[in-house]
């Protein structure tokens, strides 16, 4: 008797630390996706706030000209 109890428990504890893994595995994977979407967000906001992005050429800075020559 006290072996089938065992065993049963046994099956029951591995289910339930089966459901425990998965279920602590999707919540992570769920924050790493946050975490993508977030660090991507920023990436994309950093690249459109810098005036000297590689893609916008920088614009000469005029000396301010001398009013008595």
């Amino acid at each position: 008797m006290k072996q089938v109890a065992h065993g049963r428990y046994e099956t029951v504890d591995q289910h339930r630390r089966s459901a425990e893994a998965l279920a602590a595995g999707t919540q992570e994977l769920a924050a790493l996706e946050r975490l993508e979407k977030r660090l991507s967000s920023e990436k994309k906001e950093t690249l459109i706030g810098h005036k000297s992005s590689p893609c916008t050429p920088r614009k000469k800075k005029e000396l301010p000209r001398d009013p008595h020559p």
